[in-house]
């Protein structure tokens, strides 16, 4: 059976959910107990000690009417009499239907006896009455009295009796909630401890194979792809570790496949800049459009002053006639303006004089490497920096800006990309975004200088200067 993830989180809560239930069935058996203990006090002892009451009360009001009859109440002797002949007999009824106690029967029989004795006593009082009061007041000392004392006293054991078994059963019932509360308190939190171990458990099934993707993912963008995470389970997490190693393998097979192309064009480069043939220098604008047409040229330094047509109308010239040829532009007096217009009509890039051999020969390596940059193997942010300049020279300006921001996507951190979107936005009129892509690259590196040189340059009151795509590669 596979265990997903979805298993085994039912799984961990399912275990919570039935320590739940054994915690609340373990309570209800116990109130249950509790309920069963009330319960038979007030059905075997409360009901016979409520019968003992009132029937002590019912003889002891017999007893003072029997007084009444004695002192010549009779009539309200009789009636007082008669009413509580039918009260006690009604709760001595209650009382023999409610026999739970051991020995209560007894005391019940000789309850009966003894009252049944008592009103034949008191038939035989009135009898004495009526010869005279001294022969009804002796009978009653000698027969009626005690009779009387008889029946209650034998009413005050039933009562005292089932006292004594509900003190008994209260106690037992204190003893079962007692235990109850306790083994409630002990299940409850053995129910917590292991509910708190399976989440805790489960926690940690859970979180540590994100945590190792989390760190190969960092390792990975440090540019460490010999990472692999260990797939122990057969879970979503584990096919998802699974997948990110097949990733990470096809990233470093990628990344070594794009370092070997990228070296390679490298060093063609390089080859065709040492294999090519002397440059032909001219002097005259007209001269050099001429050229054009006795001759391929792959790429042309063009100064912006020349004698004759201004450098301005050959580049546009060029770029109608030839508009694969790759335009430097050469110029000591470029103002903002000059450079925006060069740009708009495809130069690749600038350079300024003063500059030494060295120079023109890193720039003219860097418009070639741009060339051959192959534009579906894009992988890093130098990649995306040099097809965005490789569009800039083909006056595509929006789909370089779109490199660029594919660079900014990959590091938001790195000022060369910030600085290169404020170029083409300044390019394109957007003066002030410009600027604020050139304080953010300067947020990021304040000694960057190429956004320090076009901030300062598009702040000033009359602006001088090149726009700046980025910092010149410098041969260690």
């Amino acid at each position: 059976m596979v265990w997903t993830l979805r298993k085994k989180i039912f799984i961990g809560y399912g275990m919570a959910l039935a320590l739940m239930i054994v915690v609340l069935v373990w309570a209800f058996i116990h109130l249950l107990s509790l309920g069963h203990a009330s319960d038979a006090i007030l059905r075997e002892n409360y009901k016979s000690i409520l019968a003992a009451e009132n029937m002590i009360d019912a003889i002891e009001r017999q007893d003072s009417a029997t007084l009444l009859v004695m002192l010549g109440y009779e009539d309200e002797g009789l009636k007082q009499y008669s009413e509580n002949e039918s009260h006690f007999l009604q709760w001595l009824g209650r009382a023999k239907d409610n026999i739970t106690v051991k020995g209560e029967d007894k005391i019940i029989n000789a309850i009966d006896t003894g009252y049944s004795s008592y009103l034949v006593n008191f038939s035989e009082l009135r009898l004495f009455h009526q010869i005279g009061p001294q022969k009804a007041a002796a009978f009653y000392h000698e027969a009626v009295l005690p009779s009387f004392k008889l029946v209650r006293d034998a009413c005050v054991r039933l009562r005292e009796i089932n006292q004594e078994t509900m003190f008994k059963a209260s106690d037992r019932a204190r003893s079962v909630a007692g235990r109850a509360i306790l083994s409630t308190v002990i299940i409850g939190i053995a129910a917590v401890g292991i509910g708190l171990g399976f989440s805790l458990l489960l926690s940690h099934l859970l979180t540590r194979p994100l945590r190792q993707v989390m760190e190969a993912t960092h390792k990975i963008a440090e540019g460490n792809y010999d990472v692999e995470i260990s797939t122990n389970s057969s879970d979503e997490l584990g096919l998802l570790a699974s997948e990110f190693n097949t990733m990470a393998k096809k990233l470093k097979t990628y990344r070594d496949l794009n370092i070997e192309q990228i070296v390679a064009e490298k060093r063609k480069s390089e080859s065709i800049i040492l294999s090519i043939d002397d440059g032909i220098v001219v002097v005259d604008a007209e001269e050099a459009l001429a050229k054009l047409n006795e001759k391929e040229f792959g790429l042309i330094l063009l100064d912006l002053k020349m004698p004759g047509i201004d450098g301005m109308e050959v580049l546009s010239r060029v770029r109608r006639i030839r508009p694969d040829i790759r335009i430097i532009i050469i110029t000591a007096h470029g103002t903002v303006d000059s450079a925006v217009e060069a740009m708009k009509l495809g130069a690749v890039d600038f350079i300024q004089k003063p500059f030494a051999p060295k120079e023109i020969r890193e720039l003219v390596s860097q418009v070639i490497d741009r060339e051959n940059i192959d534009k579906q193997k894009l992988v890093n942010y130098e990649s995306y920096i040099e097809v965005a300049k490789s569009y800039i020279g083909d006056r595509h300006f929006d789909t370089a800006i779109e490199y660029v921001r594919k660079a900014i996507y990959l590091d938001p951190s790195r000022p060369e990309a910030l600085n290169l979107l404020g170029a083409l936005l300044e390019i394109r009129g957007d003066l002030p975004e410009a600027q604020d892509y050139y304080r953010a690259a300067l947020a990021h590196d304040p000694t960057y200088e190429p956004a320090r040189q076009n901030l300062h340059r598009s702040t000033s009151w009359t602006p001088t200067g090149n726009i700046i795509l980025g910092e010149e590669k410098k041969e260690e």
